[in-house]
């Protein structure tokens, strides 16, 4: 190489203006926030509430936690809108707020919301919804629905593990009825 050559070379080097290629940037992930799992249907006697409240706590924790894991979504903070959910949450289930629950999305930035349920028809007897909805058009991205036995937390935390497994293979509507549009 001539002289010429590797004193440009060196620069290069020193400047970091290389020949390098251009790395690619990995698909940014899309942000999505979990809400707050629900329990519809037969609630039980008062004496089961705080039972009730620290489970779907509990389970609501694992989902947002499990979901970070197979990097499918940028799982996103819901404090800052801590206040916004509650407010919704007072009156109303938040799987039936007439879009509240796009507006929570929408003011955490994100690019969808994932609202999560379980309609307990007895002790035995229980299913868990799950949708994942577009936070600019409201469109339904994922709908599932996942019978169980047994209203205890491991029943609970396994179904959220059978959830998992079914994302991750692209498992994301009960059946071909519920598909959207686009072919899933």
């Amino acid at each position: 190489m001539s002289r010429r050559g590797l004193l440009l070379l060196s620069l290069a080097a020193m400047f970091d203006i290389g020949f390098a290629q251009p790395v690619a940037e990995p698909p940014r992930r899309p942000r999505l926030v979990v809400l707050d799992f629900e329990q519809a249907g037969d609630l039980g006697d008062d004496s089961m509430t705080a039972a009730r409240r620290q489970r779907m706590e509990r389970v609501t924790a694992e989902l947002k936690r499990r979901l970070a894991e197979t990097g499918l979504y940028e799982v996103v903070d819901d404090e800052r809108a801590r206040a916004l959910i509650d407010r919704a949450k007072a009156g109303q289930y938040l799987h039936r707020c007439n879009g509240c629950e796009l507006d929570i999305a929408r003011a955490l930035g994100a690019d969808a919301v994932l609202v999560p349920w379980v309609f307990r028809v007895s002790q035995l007897i229980l299913t868990m919804h799950v949708e994942i909805k577009d936070a600019a058009t409201g469109g339904l991205l994922m709908k599932r629905a996942l019978d169980f036995r047994n209203d205890v937390d491991a029943s609970w935390l396994r179904e959220v593990a059978y959830l998992m497994r079914d994302m991750k293979d692209g498992k994301l509507w009960n059946g071909e009825s519920l598909a959207p549009a686009t072919g899933r």
